[in-house]
């Protein structure tokens, strides 16, 4: 999948401040480089596309095209169907989950970054 070239940005911009607020991260909160960045991709997705809200699909491409990897031994069909009833739980239990909480049940369900 090719991927529009400020997402390729996003890992240095997660490490500029400037860049923290205009995505809308809270300065004063506690995240790591791998939520920066994500925080950072999702932002400059939404703005490219001009969507404030990206479906679940689109989420889950913004993770692929950051490197994560399925989790072990699901095939693509498999690891969105996961993903998206994850999703959909998440959002269930709570009203607006922040692109953290989303990161962490992703996490939760195996996706893996490269170090």
């Amino acid at each position: 999948m090719r991927l529009p070239m400020a997402w390729g940005r996003a890992r240095n911009m997660a490490t500029r401040r400037s860049t923290w607020s205009s995505a809308g991260i809270n300065i004063g909160a506690e995240y790591t480089d791998e939520e920066r960045e994500f925080l950072v991709a999702v932002d400059l997705y939404k703005r490219s596309k001009h969507r404030p809200y990206p479906t679940w699909e689109e989420i889950f491409k913004i993770m692929i095209g950051l490197g994560y990897s399925l989790p072990a031994e699901e095939d693509l069909g498999t690891a969105t169907q996961n993903f998206l009833q994850a999703m959909n739980r998440l959002k269930e239990e709570i009203r607006h989950p922040t692109w953290k909480q989303v990161l962490r049940v992703a996490q939760e369900l195996g996706w893996k970054k490269p170090r």
